[in-house]
């Protein structure tokens, strides 16, 4: 977390930047009752208050109420009040210093989010061309705690600016690297069509999934990899519409898969 003497020195309009950062990232803390160093979130929601203009419905906490290294909010604080408050001061802090509404969501601090949980699967992504479903992808895969994204050299660039957009800063969360070999060692499967049910495919405890490009499907090699380890897993389609987006595709994926890795190993179709 920056200090505040160093946020004293900025000039005016990065520091509404950052400060704005920071309350987003309080809002999302404080909402779920889990922030810590509540003296330091509280002086910062003051300095946004003050630099924002913004006036509140009841008078915020006084940081000298806490410790400075206090962890555990006080009983009796409206938290709910706090990350409504904090956020609507971000909001404002953005629109003063002229970012447009539709980049909001891309301003992040520079620290990782340190909750949520990793689990260690991987995606690799074989000839995705679309940045906007690139970014979505990501999106996807920061919501469901993937470990990495693995881009062969024909997807874009994720620091595109249309995948950032669609991506929400998790091109900034999670890890990923451009190769073409698929990990070693690691169980493989690819999502395509001709594969084992999703409801009934055994996903690995650990290992990496494979989406292919959005007409063409995943290349021949990729194909023969994944076949020579786990398979194929497909998403069943009974409407009318025969094919899914390749982002809406790897929701639904990673929601079974991580869905299979909480469900404890006596569960019907698993086995680590």
């Amino acid at each position: 977390m920056i200090s505040l003497s160093k946020l004293e020195k900025m000039a005016l309009a990065p520091r509404k930047r950052k400060v704005a950062a920071l309350l987003r990232e309080f809002a999302r803390s404080a909402r779920e009752g889990k922030a810590e160093r509540w003296s330091y979130w509280l002086k910062i929601l003051h300095l946004g208050a003050d630099l924002s203009g913004a006036e509140t419905e009841r008078p915020l906490p006084d940081p000298k109420e806490v410790e400075p290294l206090q962890s555990e909010a006080p009983a009796g604080w409206d938290l709910a009040y706090l990350a409504r408050f904090a956020d609507e001061v971000a909001w404002n802090l953005f629109a003063q210093v002229g970012i447009d509404a539709a980049d909001w969501n891309l301003y992040t601090t520079s620290d990782n989010f340190s909750w949520g949980r990793t689990f260690p699967i991987q995606l690799y992504l074989d000839q995705i061309r679309s940045p906007y479903n690139l970014g979505a992808i990501f999106r996807t895969a920061a919501a469901f705690g993937v470990e990495k994204i693995i881009l062969s050299k024909d997807c874009p660039e994720p620091n595109h600016p249309r995948c950032r957009r669609t991506a929400m800063g998790a091109t900034d969360w999670i890890a990923w690297e451009r190769s073409e070999s698929l990990p070693n060692g690691l169980a493989l499967f690819g999502l395509e069509s001709g594969g084992r049910d999703i409801e009934t495919f055994e996903f690995p405890p650990r290992g990496v999934a494979a989406l292919g490009s959005e007409e063409w499907g995943l290349r021949p090699q990729t194909l023969a990899s994944c076949r020579s380890s786990l398979g194929l897993v497909s998403i069943p389609l009974p409407g009318k519409k025969a094919s899914l987006n390749v982002a809406a595709a790897a929701a639904i994926l990673l929601q079974r898969w991580t869905g299979k890795i909480n469900t404890p190993p006596t569960s019907p179709g698993f086995d680590p």
